[in-house]
């Protein structure tokens, strides 16, 4: 954030989920950005809901991940995503149509991943939309079950 705000600032970074909190707002005290940045703390329920709906951007710039659904819901809920192409991640989006992928650790091509989709509106809307229907479409519950019941029935045989 500190060096894609340079080029931002009318946006802000707000920040979700615990662990080492302390010495991320220590860190971004020391690299003056901390008047940029609300610290949501463990978010969940209707305040995930109003947060996710509210953002234009969700950031997932993770080393290590299985299958993170809060991309899955940050594409429902309409927020372009930038995340890294780890564990599940690439199995979940096509990069440069459901959203934008960068290698974990890259910091300057987070930066310019973060800056290039505040600054156009309709990349943001063209990966959005495609963003949207690809979960809808593979990820549903009724699209899950079905999937499920055809790995039944191979396993066991039809379901009643």
């Amino acid at each position: 954030w500190a060096r894609a705000r340079e080029r931002l600032p009318n946006w802000r970074l707000r920040v979700g989920g615990n662990g080492e909190v302390e010495r991320f707002l220590a860190e971004a005290e020391a690299l003056g950005i901390r008047g940029d940045i609300d610290y949501l703390g463990w978010v969940s329920g209707d305040a995930k809901e109003a947060a996710l709906a509210q953002a234009d951007i969700f950031v997932l710039p993770s080393y290590k991940e299985g299958m993170p659904v809060s991309i899955l819901e940050a594409m429902v809920y309409g927020a372009a995503v930038v995340a890294t192409p780890v564990g599940g991640v690439p199995d979940m989006m096509v990069a440069g149509h459901h959203g934008l992928l960068v290698d974990a650790g890259d910091v300057d091509a987070l930066a310019e991943a973060m800056q290039r989709l505040a600054g156009d509106a309709r990349l943001r809307e063209r990966l959005t939309g495609a963003a949207r229907e690809h979960v809808r479409a593979n990820y549903s519950s009724t699209e899950v079950i079905e999937r499920l019941k055809v790995v039944y029935r191979e396993l066991i045989g039809p379901i009643s």
